[in-house]
């Protein structure tokens, strides 16, 4: 591990890349993944006898892991590429050291054999995900929709910088265990 100040890596998202850029191995960090600092933030916590606690400094990560849709189930959306949201949150006291860390890792540490079945679930949760919605007729391709003057599915989905965007419009929403969705106001 290489120790940075915390001080100063709470002071800015800046200095927390930094850190978290130091000490990507220990954190399951591909080398060849850009990532962004999401939030960083110190707590501010009192006990139940109103006693302030050692404050803490949280740091959130992200990187979005490339994954390519092959196959018929995935309808129109074969050969698009899907982000796989990986990631994580530490939790630093005020010496530098690690209280929590949870983590999302993706399919390209393979260093750590447990957080590599991790991550391959991960994205076969996603393919399974996408799939399902594909086959219910839930997700539509933004360009083949708009213009046509006609309302299409309640997901629409982009291609943005080479990966697929997913939108729903806001008054629309499933249900737990219903295959319907509703419109809601």
């Amino acid at each position: 591990a290489i120790y940075h100040d915390v001080a100063r890596l709470s002071a800015s998202p800046t200095h927390a890349y930094h850190f978290l850029h130091d000490n990507r191995e220990l954190l399951g960090i591909p080398g060849y993944q850009d990532f962004e600092v999401v939030d960083l933030y110190k707590t501010n916590k009192v006990n139940a006898a109103a006693r302030r606690l050692p404050t803490e400094v949280v740091v959130a990560y992200v990187w979005r892991e490339p994954v390519l849709l092959e196959g018929s189930r995935f309808g129109e959306l074969e050969g698009e590429t899907a982000p796989l949201l990986c990631g994580g949150t530490l939790v630093l006291d005020g010496r530098g050291n690690i209280q929590s860390w949870f983590r999302k890792p993706g399919t390209g540490y393979e260093e750590d054999e447990k957080a590599l079945a991790e991550g391959h679930a991960r994205r076969d949760a996603l393919f399974e995900h996408l799939a399902r919605q594909v086959a219910r007729g839930r997700i539509g391709l933004a360009h083949k929709i708009e213009g046509l003057g006609v309302q299409g599915p309640p997901i629409v989905a982009r291609n943005v910088a080479g990966f697929l965007s997913l939108e729903s419009s806001p008054h629309f929403r499933a249900r737990q265990g219903e295959e319907r969705w509703h419109l809601s106001f």
